[in-house]
């Protein structure tokens, strides 16, 4: 059935008794509903997720990932869902853990006055509630003390749809999940029309978890919210995730729930979805007739997507520009390729669902894959699944350091963990890891390189003598917060350094890296002159020489590393930085409006815990220490120590440290 904007009635009428009178002839959507492939590891059924310490090249083949899976049309939990994607939803810790808190999570300091009773949220605002409490990583109940409620809503839509900081990202995360007592409104409050009418603050925490990727965690808001039942938004981003997470069972029964909502056109298009998929043609054939007959606007890819679920002949759908999660599950359900234009999105949710398609290309799919996770909207260990099962031939494994120095793509970085998983040489292993490193580096991915390829890092050490590797390897494990495997490589590069002065370099080129991660490994006086000109060398190397470009460059690395160590409070010898000044040029920086830094400074100067948050990742932006100037990055590393944050600073101090190739 073609649907068309501009039918006569008489032609509808034709058209639909037709296709009334053809169903009979019809299977009940047996090409819809019957098993489909999976789109590789992303899919698993399995309850229990693959690590990758575990994956090798006989363990995981394209036929093992892809297992075929009948459709299922009755809602999975929320928990079914989580441990499906990537985990278990925010009110769900996982067995013996508290995913929020521990090492690497600081306690915010609070505001000084009368302690804030958990047991008063019973009775106040409804949209205090939250899913984490100080004792699973919530930021406490007080954390908005201070700041005006209509300035928290004003705040929440101003910061990033994605964060590629894995730090930023976890905080908004505690941010937005946090059960918090919010302020009432002034008494001359008036509503803020930009924010719609029917809005709520709870609603506004949904949409940006939905958008940072965090399915599980929007999933459990909404659980949370008392007005889950009535709020709209709640009702349709519900929907959505449920689609995301390719639970069509659960989107269908909401969507059916929802049915009297005749005049949203998403809950109409979901319904005619729902009901091709549960086989009631012919009331999806009438549905989508009249929806083509009274819409103002005509939707042809809907329209195109319901002709193919019909099996009738359809318009091929060669763009998708603006993809939604409905678009994308329907585009699945039809088997019809995925537009290579839906890449352009800047949502992880959707590029989280792109990645785990099988109806689209193995490009799409890596390039969906690399970009969610390195949002956060996938793990690394799902990226690793996805790596792991692209094939290879064993020639290009033999040679894949040649061939990925010249492939810079996703499916060159699948060949370079393909390679490091099946060779079991230690020295070629290191050299894979290193090639992989220093190409992420160039790329600004190098924090997800490290993460993928955890595993075949852990199977290397200092005591296999690789003094070529070491400052790589100790690099590495600082990235991912493992500070003792790190000194063991450092160890190794002392115990040579007296004999061998590219040891000693290589050690040496850590002095920035071992303090701002605190670690308390001793070098030898002198060592951070010694530093300084080590970086000008490399720099001058890197480029054609010691002209311009790679004196900026250095004076930008060493500036960079000052600054972070200042913010963080780590003392200083004056005599380093001191001679670098005369040698300073003037450059000019892309920066936030200066009364964005104000309102950050004061904040975190009145211990404002959730408005400097929201204040840091806003002018932090969605790529983070990757593309913020450093004077912001040190303020924004400051705010986070006033008010109590001290490994969420030194852990953003590091990703800086990262990006300035430190």
């Amino acid at each position: 059935m073609t649907v068309s904007q501009n039918k006569r009635p008489s032609a509808f009428a034709r058209r639909y008794l037709f296709l009334v009178g053809a169903i009979a002839a019809l299977a009940p959507i047996d090409a819809i509903a019957a098993p489909e492939k999976e789109a590789a590891p992303l899919e698993s059924s399995s309850q229990e997720t693959l690590r990758p310490e575990s994956l090798t090249p006989e363990t995981l083949t394209p036929e093992t990932l892809r297992p075929d899976a009948p459709l299922r049309l009755t809602p999975k939990s929320v928990v079914d869902a989580a441990r499906e994607n990537d985990g278990v939803p925010a009110a769900v810790p996982a067995p013996g853990s508290a995913p929020l808190s521990g090492p690497g999570v600081s306690e915010p300091r609070r505001l000084s006055g009368p302690v804030i009773s958990v047991d008063l949220l019973d009775t106040l605002d409804p949209e205090s509630v939250g899913t984490l409490d100080q004792n699973t990583g919530g930021l406490g109940v007080d954390m908005w003390a201070g700041t005006p409620r209509s300035f928290i809503e004003r705040l929440i839509p101003l910061t990033p749809n994605r964060l590629a900081s894995p730090t930023l990202r976890k905080l908004a995360r505690r941010l937005l999940l946090s059960t918090a007592i919010v302020p009432p409104f002034a008494v001359n409050h008036v509503a803020d029309g930009a924010r719609g009418a029917g809005s709520s603050l709870v609603a506004a925490r949904v949409e940006r978890l939905k958008s940072l990727g965090d399915i599980e965690g929007s999933m459990a808001l909404i659980e949370a919210a008392p007005t889950r039942d009535d709020d709209p938004l709640l009702l349709r981003y519900k929907a959505e995730n449920l689609l995301v997470s390719d639970d069509r069972g659960g989107a269908c029964a909401e969507a059916f729930r929802q049915q009297d909502r005749v005049e949203d056109t998403f809950w109409q298009q979901l319904v005619i979805y729902c009901q091709i998929l549960q086989g009631n043609v012919s009331e999806a054939a009438l549905g989508a007739s009249l929806l083509a007959e009274t819409s103002e606007t005509e939707d042809t890819v809907f329209a195109a997507i319901v002709d193919s679920l019909f099996g009738a002949p359809s318009e091929a759908i060669s763009s998708l520009r603006h993809p939604t999660p409905l678009r994308l599950s329907m585009l699945r359900s039809a088997n019809l390729p995925l537009p290579d234009d839906a890449l352009g999105t800047s949502s992880s949710s959707l590029l989280r669902m792109m990645a785990l398609s099988p109806n689209a290309s193995l490009e799409t799919r890596l390039e969906a894959a690399e970009r969610a996770a390195r949002y956060g909207a996938i793990s690394a260990d799902r990226l690793a699944q996805i790596y792991a099962a692209t094939e290879f031939t064993p020639t290009a494994l033999d040679n894949a350091l040649s061939l990925a120095r010249d492939d810079r793509t996703p499916r060159g970085r699948a060949l370079l963990y393909r390679a490091g998983l099946a060779n079991n040489v230690p020295a070629k292993r290191a050299e894979i890891l290193k090639l992989s490193f220093d190409l992420a580096l160039e790329g600004g991915h190098y924090g997800l390189a490290v993460i993928t390829h955890e595993p075949v890092l852990h199977t290397l050490s200092a005591a296999m003598k690789l003094p070529w590797f070491a400052a790589t390897a100790a690099r590495a494990l600082y990235a991912i917060d493992r500070p003792f495997p790190a000194r063991s490589w450092l160890e190794s590069l002392r115990i040579q350094a007296s004999g061998d002065k590219s040891a000693r370099a290589a050690m040496e080129s850590l002095w920035a890296m071992t303090r701002l991660s605190g670690n308390n490994f001793q070098f030898d006086d002198g060592v951070e002159l010694r530093w300084l000109s080590g970086l000008k060398a490399q720099s001058a190397n890197a480029g054609t020489g010691a002209g311009a470009g790679e004196t900026i460059a250095a004076q930008r690395r060493i500036g960079g590393a000052y600054i972070l160590f200042q913010a963080l409070g780590e003392p200083l010898n004056p005599a380093g930085w001191r001679r670098e000044i005369g040698e300073m040029q003037r450059e000019q920086a892309v920066v936030p409006e200066p009364l964005y830094r104000f309102a950050l400074r004061d904040a975190a100067r009145e211990r404002r815990v959730g408005e400097t948050i929201l204040l840091s990742l806003i002018v932090m932006g969605e790529d983070g220490p990757g593309d913020a100037d450093i004077s912001v990055i040190g303020e924004v590393i400051s705010s986070l120590l006033s008010i109590g944050l001290a490994n969420e600073a030194r852990a953003l101090a590091i990703e800086t440290a990262l990006n300035l190739r430190l």
